[in-house]
């Protein structure tokens, strides 16, 4: 659990570049005239092509131009939620923009009798997921990931997510390809993450938007903020080499951040099967304390003996547990504030968390 920074050696921008440049063909041919055959179950096939002044042609008018769709392709996470919402703002049905086409649609529309119907959601699928992303060798997951330089999934920060040759390589879209096709490429919709996060029944295709109207929610990884998650030790004062003496908990700032981290990602009860690792930071911290020159030793001194980082290795993004181990490393030095949290028993109220 940590917040992902914006590449800094353009990274971002090249990506655009190359992906731009591979879209443009898929963008143009459907503005010529492609026509996508889809088979809806139970009913049959349906001819799809865009329509003149339709949504979908002025959409991917604007896409032609290389510079706005490379642009488009490094919209924020605020900005694509912008775009969202002005999509819904539109006197055009969300089935035809948010939802694959199915039975209920081919009959709301009287398909059957239609020579050719033009479908924003499917159109979109076909040129960004079926086009780029899922076609074969055209999206490189592996390169994508290496690029980024990540080695710890950003969503749970207990997972390693170095790609091998052998395993599988994990990309999440924060907002779901199949609802938001047209998002499918952008660079910051795109995270890398671990197989237990990323798939069902955690995040999968779950949509964070949707999630919020049923009082759950998510930070976006290049938006995180680490105060509003906490974590906490306690020890009941017996044998510190005993781990069910020490009680790992969770906080989290807002009940809406507990509810959604827990459906999302099922922080809580993973990060609970790591409380030995907790507790061999409070064993180490105070055989640390009981030094001689304990009182010469300054906060970084005490922080390398404890967590043996390397130099520059001081990152979230590059160890294993980091959220959780610095915060515990705060609350036993009395480096943090207790605040109040919404833990996995608080209920509706919270705990006073030190």
């Amino acid at each position: 659990m940590f917040k992902l920074d914006k590449p800094i050696n353009g990274e971002d921008a090249a990506y655009a570049k190359v992906y731009a440049a591979r879209l443009l063909p898929l963008i143009k041919a459907y503005l010529g005239g492609k026509v996508l055959d889809i088979n809806v179950k139970n009913r049959g096939v349906v001819h799809l092509a865009v329509d003149t002044n339709s949504l979908t042609r002025r959409f991917l008018e604007k896409l032609s131009d290389p510079n706005w769709l490379e642009k488009f392709l490094l919209m924020s996470p605020s900005l694509q939620l912008s775009f969202i919402k002005y999509l819904k703002s539109l006197r055009y049905p969300d089935d035809l923009i948010f939802k694959r086409l199915l039975a209920g649609t081919f009959d709301k529309y009287h398909l059957a009798t239609c020579t050719s119907f033009d479908h924003f959601n499917e159109i979109m699928y076909d040129i960004f997921v079926h086009g780029i992303y899922d076609g074969g060798e055209t999206f490189d997951k592996r390169a994508f990931i290496n690029n980024t330089g990540l080695q710890i999934c950003p969503y749970c920060g207990m997972e390693y997510i170095r790609p091998t040759n052998r395993s599988k390589k994990q990309i999440d879209h924060f907002l779901p390809k199949r609802k938001y096709p047209f998002l499918s490429l952008c660079y910051y919709n795109l995270i890398p993450s671990c197989d237990i996060c990323n798939e069902s029944p955690n995040k999968g295709a779950k949509d964070p938007i949707e999630q919020v109207f049923d009082g759950k929610s998510i930070m976006h990884p290049y938006c995180f903020k680490e105060s509003k998650v906490r974590f906490h030790l306690t020890f009941n004062g017996a044998e510190m080499y005993d781990t069910s003496n020490f009680n790992l908990k969770v906080g989290f700032s807002e009940a809406k951040y507990r509810d959604g981290y827990v459906d999302f990602f099922d922080v809580i009860d993973r990060y609970e099967t790591h409380s030995e690792e907790a507790a061999q930071d409070y064993r180490r911290l105070m055989n640390i304390k009981a030094l001689p020159f304990y009182d010469k030793l300054g906060i970084d001194d005490v922080r390398k003996h404890l967590f043996a980082y390397g130099m520059g290795r001081d990152n979230p993004q590059d160890q294993l547990l980091y959220k959780m181990r610095n915060d515990i490393f705060k609350q036993i030095l009395g480096k943090r504030k207790v605040g109040d949290f919404y833990t996995k028993y608080s209920g509706n109220g919270t705990e006073s968390l030190k």
